[in-house]
């Protein structure tokens, strides 16, 4: 199978993805209506129940905190009583045992519910950073104003795990026939988070279209977990990682990786199955000359939360919705 996939793939839509509200909502289903705080579903598989999307619902303070390549990002999302809400991004690294701040983004706006469809209005974008002078730490800088921001968008919203998951979903166009859902979630704030990891057992996949020449749906990332061994595919990168894991408050965590690679030394070619990386595709390890090495040699943490044969997670700055399979 011929591919024609760029190397930087995975990062294909970035923007549509971490923008809160810069998503078109596309013929998005809305909930059936039913009392303020009762749950919809009540026998939903790994991972307890879905609760009504109500303002008493939302309202609150939701987060996200995710640490990669040594930094840390901590995301805080909040819904007040007024209609009103707040999101703020930090970026950071502890340097010395202190905590140093990269960046910090904060948006300001107003929202609405009209069934489980949230709609946002930005009024404020700001942003401010470390600056430095002789490589010494001169503090934040004063906010400044962002650039152009979409003022006006619509999410599809879900609580699940018993109203302490909050997903922002919405769908990417890609043809008049052919769209792919993208989700950002956030924890509700004092909710208990999972750490079982007999809910995550098992293969899951996160498709996407057009990664090969006849535009057929292709495995994206695959990841199998089975008792506390991980086994992750990136097809892109034509990069396989294997390791030991923990989970615990929702985040999975590997330790040191073995890496393999599907591709030649050149770093192209290989035998990608893009159905099913784990059936046929030929793995190696790399040569100490090899194109590709591997990216993550000390290992590598994401959020891997199930909800019935869902999982949405996080991964260099993408939101996959994984599939048991």
């Amino acid at each position: 199978m011929v591919i024609f996939v760029p190397s930087n793939y995975l990062m294909i839509n970035k923007m549509e993805i971490k923008k809160l509200f810069a998503w078109a909502a596309i013929a998005l289903p809305i909930l059936a209506a039913c009392d303020s705080g009762e749950k919809i579903n009540n026998s939903e598989e790994g991972g307890g129940s879905q609760v009504e999307v109500t303002m008493k619902n939302i309202v609150g303070e939701w987060y996200l905190n995710l640490t990669g390549e040594g930094d840390v990002t901590e995301e805080t999302l909040t819904f007040n009583n007024d209609g009103s809400y707040v999101s703020e991004v930090t970026l950071y690294r502890i340097n010395d045992g202190n905590k140093e701040i990269s960046s910090q983004n904060r948006t300001e706006g107003t929202f609405k519910l009209e069934g489980s469809i949230l709609i946002g209005t930005v009024t404020k974008s700001q942003h401010r950073y470390t600056q430095w002078a002789n490589g010494v730490n001169q503090g934040l800088s004063d906010w400044q104003n962002n650039g152009a921001y979409e003022s006006f968008d619509s999410v599809q919203v879900s609580l699940l795990r018993d109203g302490g998951l909050l997903v922002l979903e919405t769908e990417y166009r890609i043809s008049d026939q052919v769209s792919e859902s993208y989700a950002a979630f956030y924890f509700k704030k004092g909710s208990s988070l999972p750490s079982d990891n007999s809910e995550i057992q098992g293969t899951w996949y996160w498709f996407s279209w057009g990664m090969v020449e006849d535009n057929e749906w292709a495995v994206r990332v695959a990841v199998k977990f089975e008792g506390d061994d991980v086994d992750m595919v990136i097809t892109p990168w034509g990069a396989r990682y294997t390791g030991k894991y923990t989970y615990k408050d929702g985040i999975v965590t590997i330790g040191k990786t073995t890496f393999y690679t599907s591709r030649e030394k050149d770093g192209y070619g290989g035998d990608m199955n893009y159905a099913n990386p784990y059936a046929t595709t030929t793995w190696r390890i790399p040569d100490a000359d090899d194109y590709y090495q591997n990216s993550y040699p000390d290992g590598l943490s994401f959020p891997f939360i199930v909800s019935g044969n869902k999982a949405y997670s996080n991964f260099v700055g993408l939101t996959p919705i994984y599939i048991k399979q």
